[in-house]
């Protein structure tokens, strides 16, 4: 995490638009590239291994199953007024979550190379044939293609914060 917290409904992003888990592949190949010449910077509250893992740990719950769930009002409520606004738009900068709940979705004792790690073992899970079918935990049940959408536009949020620079 940044020494000073960073609004992140107002700082620089890129913005993307990862259309499938192919393009997600090649993104992260360009973030790792970057991150070994030095030429990756930060524009968000966290850096790399914290942002993969948590890009990874949504496919995972997804594929496995979600550790925890939130309670039945909380699900009704996202279900019907959250669901339907992001199966239509990008996500959002700037969702604060309570700190218990960022500690356990933002692990920050995560290395680059741990996290890059766990997010494309994720990807490679799915690309191999294993559905995400299993309920969000505050969403439900979802099928696998809008766990697929969902997970892409997750990833577009959350890697427009690492800028790669330019890589020779």
């Amino acid at each position: 995490m940044t020494s000073a917290f960073i609004n992140t409904a107002k700082a620089p992003r890129r913005t993307l638009a990862i259309a499938s888990f192919a393009e997600l592949r090649l993104e992260l190949d360009r973030l790792a590239r970057a991150h070994t010449a030095g030429t990756l910077k930060y524009t968000g509250n966290f850096e790399g291994g914290p942002i993969f893992m948590h890009l990874a740990l949504p496919i995972r719950y997804a594929v496995d199953g979600f550790p925890m769930m939130a309670p039945w009002p909380i699900r009704v409520l996202a279900n019907l007024v959250l669901l339907p606004m992001i199966k239509r738009k990008p996500f959002s900068p700037g969702f604060k979550l309570g700190r218990k709940t960022q500690a356990q979705i933002f692990p920050q004792e995560v290395s680059f190379a741990d996290g890059l790690g766990a997010l494309q073992t994720e990807v490679q899970r799915v690309e191999s044939g294993q559905q995400m079918t299993k309920p969000h935990a505050f969403f439900g049940p979802m099928p696998h293609d809008d766990w697929v959408r969902y997970n892409l536009k997750h990833a577009d949020l959350h890697l427009g914060f690492l800028e790669p620079g330019e890589t020779r």
